[in-house]
């Protein structure tokens, strides 16, 4: 396990979580905020959890399990990745199923995620979001997290903030 909260459990993707991986990510409005289409077979779910791994123990990228402690069920992911090993600033990115939605499960698995980034080294994170994603910039405000005002997406804001220990 990465970390936990009250009602989550934050961990390494598995095998197994391939048949709930292919319910989130299969999801056209679970996905409408994403930049990769929906998947459309069980195979781009086994895959994406392999490569997820693979990244892992290269230290490229971080995709973990969101994971709801009362039923031990998937109900979304959350990852992290830098430009470099070196860098103090990673970028994250979240999904959760719709099932799941305005349930106070993002924020709580925010609030443990930059937790646990801390740990990391990192002192800045930044989150891109679609412009069209409203409640996901409301969440990204509820945390403080800045609109970074530099930023020329015609889809996208980039929003950061700084974590220090």
């Amino acid at each position: 396990m990465v970390f936990e909260t009250k009602r989550l459990f934050i961990r390494n993707l598995e095998e197994s979580d391939s048949e709930s991986m292919f319910e989130i990510y299969s999801d056209k409005e679970s996905m409408q905020y994403r930049a990769n289409k929906p998947f459309e077979n069980l195979s781009e779910a086994i895959e994406m959890i392999k490569q997820s791994n693979t990244d892992c123990k290269l230290g490229l990228k971080f995709r973990f399990a969101i994971v709801k402690k009362e039923t031990n069920e998937l109900i979304g992911t959350i990852l992290y990745f830098t430009e470099n090993k070196d860098s103090e600033i990673c970028k994250i990115g979240y999904s959760l199923g719709k099932n799941h939605w305005k349930q106070g499960f993002a924020i709580e698995t925010l609030n443990g995620f930059m937790n646990y980034l801390k740990t990391q080294k990192f002192n800045k994170l930044e989150a891109k979001v679609f412009k069209k994603n409203v409640d996901s910039i409301k969440l990204l405000n509820k945390l403080d997290f800045i609109l970074n005002e530099d930023t020329n997406d015609e889809k996208l804001f980039t929003f950061e903030k700084i974590i220090i220990n």
